[in-house]
């Protein structure tokens, strides 16, 4: 038996070592970094949600780092294992 949880649903994403210092700086702030999830194309966005978590490893083969965001999916626009496109909004409004 495997349980998912839809509501809230989470989403994990790799971005480049690089862009950590960036992505740690709006945590510091004390700030919610807000995400968004789009569909393959980047027409639709699904939803708006918030970074939760920043593994503290790098995966060394790629340079990636992982990193958890959490949508509310009321309308239950996300799913488990569906392909998302996500944007990661680091730059302040």
């Amino acid at each position: 038996m495997i349980i998912t949880q839809l509501q809230p649903i989470a989403v994990l994403f790799n971005i480049p070592e690089d862009n950590l210092p960036a992505v740690g700086a709006r945590l510091r702030e004390g700030t919610s970094v807000p995400v968004e999830a789009w569909n393959r194309d980047n027409t639709v966005r699904f939803a708006t949600g918030r970074l939760t978590a920043v593994d503290n490893q790098i995966d060394q083969a790629t340079g990636m780092a992982k990193l958890k965001a959490v949508f509310a999916n009321k309308d239950d626009a996300l799913f488990p294992n569906q392909f998302v496109n996500v944007r990661l909004l680091v730059n302040s409004p």
